[in-house]
């Protein structure tokens, strides 16, 4: 994968001062595209495009937790450790996060639960994240009322 440094790229601004970004990746537009096909969804372009059928869609969801309310009062930690306790993937786990069928960033789950906030920067319009060991059927998405919801296959 030609993956470049989330600092070498249009959004290291968004980044600045992030605690340990040195492992987070923005992905080439086809390398995105490569990933939401595998994990996602063959045919949608966003979350907001799947179709009923789609496993995202279907099948049943927790709401684990707000991230709005912390992000806005600058409690991010406290969306971490949600995140921590609603998940057993393990902190060196390489996760994706999906904003759509051509953007997405690919970081470590610890990475991610410290700079969650930097991600949401980006777009919280319902991105995914997703842990891309075979073992995990999971998902996480951050839904624009400020909820987090954990879709399992």
């Amino acid at each position: 994968m030609a993956k470049v440094s989330i600092m070498n790229s249009d959004l290291s601004q968004i980044f600045q001062g992030a605690d340990s970004v040195n492992n987070v990746y923005l992905l080439t537009n086809k390398e995105a595209e490569e990933i939401w096909k595998e994990y996602i969804d063959k045919t949608a372009s966003s979350y907001f495009h799947l179709n009923d059928n789609s496993w995202l869609v279907k099948n049943e969801y927790n709401e684990i937790g707000e991230w709005l309310k912390y992000y806005n009062s600058g409690e991010y930690n406290k969306v971490g450790e949600i995140l921590k306790g609603s998940y057993d993937w393990k902190f060196e786990d390489r996760i994706y996060f999906c904003f759509s069928k051509v953007i997405c960033i690919e970081s470590k789950w610890g990475q991610f639960i410290i700079n969650w906030d930097k991600f949401l920067e980006i777009d919280d319009d319902c991105p995914i994240v997703i842990n891309k060991s075979p073992k995990n059927n999971e998902a996480l998405i951050f839904t624009p009322l400020g909820v987090m919801i954990h879709v399992r296959k």
